[in-house]
């Protein structure tokens, strides 16, 4: 009986993933949009340094479907179901300096995450059996993250 039972599962899964045959892969967002900004002091108090900031936008990803009315064996693919918009702030700040008079050296320190984003964010959900979505599994957004660089021309 668990033998015929795990068989049944598989020809499910099956069947269901063959519902979305031909779809985009849904991990990938359809639209992403990517802006930066930088600028450097050439004199003054400030000579050598440069700031900046970046945005990043991306459509939110499709993360679950709902079942077609009348047959739960199958996906229905042209109504699904939307994660969140990814809306990311950010900035940085450089200083630039030359090492032995020769090399020109850059350290920067690159700050993403500045809206400080730290909610759940659903990543699957599915079909209660009615057509309405229920989230069955979240993601914790990453946080403020600091990362420091350092680049040497030769």
């Amino acid at each position: 009986s668990s033998i015929i039972q795990w068989l049944d599962d598989i020809q499910n899964v099956l069947t269901r993933s063959k519902s979305l045959e031909g779809r985009a892969d849904a991990r990938q967002p359809r639209y992403t949009a990517r802006l930066s900004t930088a600028y450097d002091f050439v004199e003054g108090w400030l000579k050598n340094w440069g700031v900046g900031a970046t945005y990043q936008w991306s459509k939110a990803l499709v993360v679950g479907y709902p079942y077609l009315p009348g047959n739960p064996g199958l996906f229905d693919a042209n109504r699904p179901y939307l994660g969140d918009d990814v809306n990311m702030l950010g900035a940085f700040a450089s200083y630039r300096f030359k090492v032995l008079k020769r090399y020109n050296c850059r350290a920067q320190l690159n700050v993403d995450n500045l809206s400080g984003d730290d909610d759940l964010h659903p990543i699957v959900k599915v079909d209660r059996g009615d057509g309405q979505p229920v989230v069955s599994r979240y993601s914790l957004a990453g946080g403020r993250n600091f990362v420091l660089s350092g680049s040497i021309e030769f």
